[in-house]
């Protein structure tokens, strides 16, 4: 766990098959299969970056949708604004030796997919907010996690 109280997963090097199969619904003809290879281990968030955790570093909440309070999910930042809030948790952690930054595409997706070969991890509505929360949207760990513990992987 860092100072602000996020959790991490480590995941381990490996290989994955990235795309969609020609016959799956919803297909988009960029989504040919390919074998990707994960050389390097690493750490990720077991939850999405909490609105608490911006306050912290940024000082600010930019959120629109906060009505779990405090451990709602950021929503509506910019990529930028996610660079922004990666260097000064980085200046604020330099001391510690951590290095954060947002994974790579094939990183996520491997993270996120757990080493499945469906579409997703497990059922949409056991894992992710699809209109099925019960007014509980937004409360990380809510939902069911996926085989190497991260949740909300879809979202």
């Amino acid at each position: 766990m860092n100072a602000l109280g996020a959790a991490f997963v480590w995941i381990l090097a490996g290989q994955f098959v990235t795309g969609s199969p020609a016959g799956e619904a919803g297909r988009q003809p960029d989504e040919v299969q390919h074998d990707v290879t994960i050389s390097l281990e690493y750490w990720t968030s077991k939850h999405e970056v909490a609105q608490r955790e911006s306050v912290a570093v940024m000082g600010s909440n930019p959120c629109a949708y906060s009505p779990c309070g405090p451990e709602s999910p950021m929503d509506r930042v910019s990529w930028e604004d996610v660079q922004e809030f990666i260097g000064k948790l980085n200046r604020r952690t330099s001391r510690r030796g951590y290095t954060y930054r947002l994974p790579t595409e094939a990183e996520w997706q491997y993270a996120a997919r757990a080493e499945t070969t469906g579409p997703r991890c497990s059922a949409l509505d056991k894992i992710a907010y699809a209109g099925n929360s019960g007014g509980k949207r937004s409360v990380p760990g809510w939902k069911r996690a996926n085989a190497w513990g991260l949740y909300d992987t879809p979202g």
